[in-house]
């Protein structure tokens, strides 16, 4: 395959797949870069081992934005550029925790509050002064509360599962919303869960959710969504079969 840089939007789970093809380099950093001009760094290629070919996943792409990236090789400074593409949100917010992708989904948002950014100041209001003294530093990121409607059961254990270790999740809306395609990187407070019916075959939950706006967190991800060990082994493959390409392994599953 000749040398370049590929991006494959993929709508059903909210991503972009990323290949590079570069002979003779063997690390690379990628970034992505939206319509505005501005770049954000793509997870586990910043830089990544390319050594000919590097395949990864961009699972905090905005949704229905279009967006290019760029790869940019560490020897020589040299670039490949891909085609423009667009992850279409399909009328539906992603919740998705960066560093374990896999446990990415849609998310039935009930709602996303009014947001409140906080003032840090102290007023002051000495005897025998009109005026107030006043000392301040810069206001707070925005906060507010999420709300989450889910099924008891399964669905309702990974939504938990992304709250467990407290790390910062991504919350993507579609651009049909207000905010026209927003991506917030949420730290959430105490999550508190309501019964909205407490009887029958499938009972429905709602996670309360507070949350302080805050920014890209660091690190690498994990595995993607539908290449965990689990997923490999309902798809009956072999562990020959699936290691053969990399394309059998970010593909058909």
């Amino acid at each position: 395959m000749a040398d370049g840089l590929t991006a494959t939007a993929q709508a059903g789970g909210a991503r972009v797949l990323l290949r590079l093809e570069w002979a003779g380099v063997t690390l690379a950093s990628i970034v992505r870069v939206h319509a505005d001009g501005t770049t954000v760094p793509v997870r586990n290629a910043e830089p990544g081992m390319v050594n000919t070919t590097w395949v990864d996943y961009d699972h905090e792409v905005p949704l229905d934005r279009p967006v290019s990236y760029r790869a940019t090789s560490t020897q020589s400074g040299t670039v490949h550029t891909s085609a423009t593409v667009t992850v279409g949100s399909l009328g539906k917010p992603w919740l998705t925790h960066p560093g374990k992708p896999w446990l990415s989904r849609s998310t039935v948002v009930r709602e996303l509050s009014d947001r409140t950014g906080l003032a840090r100041r102290g007023v002051l209001r000495p005897l025998d002064r009109p005026e107030a003294v006043v000392i301040h530093a810069p206001r707070t990121a925005d906060a507010g509360v999420l709300l989450v409607n889910t099924a008891a059961g399964a669905e309702l254990e990974r939504l938990k599962a992304m709250l467990v270790d407290g790390a910062a999740l991504l919350l993507r809306t579609p651009s049909t919303w207000e905010a026209a395609g927003e991506a917030l990187y949420l730290s959430l407070g105490d999550a508190a869960r309501q019964n909205l019916t407490r009887v029958g075959a499938d009972p429905r939950r709602r996670l309360v959710l507070p949350f302080d706006v805050t920014g890209r967190p660091p690190g690498r991800c994990g595995g993607a969504a539908g290449l965990t060990y689990d997923d490999l082994q309902a798809t009956g493959k072999t562990y020959n079969t699936i290691t053969g390409t990399i394309d059998d392994l970010v593909s058909g599953f």
